[in-house]
């Protein structure tokens, strides 16, 4: 499959941030806090039914609610051993189950799909060595990742690739579609236009 005709927009750290359309007028001057017994990394929302769901380094796991106030345990992923937990982003695929990313430290970045059943598989053929960060799904079997890679003292160098895979065998192939980032961390899709945040460009 070819990839559609996308514009990439890369933002850098200097990028000042709006909230509209939040379905009021007035805008809340402060946050309302919820205690959670996690460490929240990545959240996503289910179109279907409101729930949130949020990858948790404390535990290596998805935790889930129904009502955005009480996270229960969704899915555990197996952690690796001698790193510390870093789960990345999570989002939903085109059927509707979740897929999430591994950081990995340079030698384990990964992206993996959480069943219905909530078993987890690894997608296999793509590079662990990448950091990875940002997910943004663009199809069925499709997704773009955000990573970087850094050696030593050397600054970090990043892009973002496309990544095909089989919904069945989980087999996949990925190739770069961006590239001269230095850390990209989040990524948003609107019509055809796909925009980064960059951490390491100013």
């Amino acid at each position: 499959m070819s990839l559609p005709r996308i514009a990439f927009c890369a933002l850098s750290a200097s990028v000042a941030l709006s909230l509209a359309g939040c379905g009021s007028a007035q805008i809340a001057s402060a946050p309302q806090r919820i205690t959670l017994d996690a460490r929240p990394n990545g959240i996503a929302i289910a179109q279907a039914d409101g729930r949130i769901f949020i990858t948790d380094d404390k535990t290596n796991s998805v935790l889930v609610s129904a009502d955005g106030k009480t996270f229960v345990p969704f899915a555990v992923i197996a952690p690796v051993a001698g790193q510390p937990n870093a789960l990345s982003q999570v989002t939903f695929s085109t059927k509707g189950t979740l897929l999430i990313e591994r950081f990995g430290f340079g030698t384990s970045g990964a992206v993996m799909e959480i069943g219905a059943n909530k078993s987890v598989a690894m997608l296999s053929g793509i590079d662990p060595a990448r950091r990875r960060l940002g997910l943004a799904v663009i199809g069925p079997g499709r997704l773009l990742s955000t990573w970087f890679v850094k050696e030593g003292s050397a600054p970090a160098m990043g892009g973002v690739s496309l990544i095909t895979y089989d919904e069945s065998t989980h087999a996949a192939s990925e190739h770069n579609v961006l590239s001269g980032l230095a850390k990209p961390v989040g990524i948003v899709l609107r019509g055809d236009a796909v925009s980064i945040s960059d951490q390491g460009t100013t």
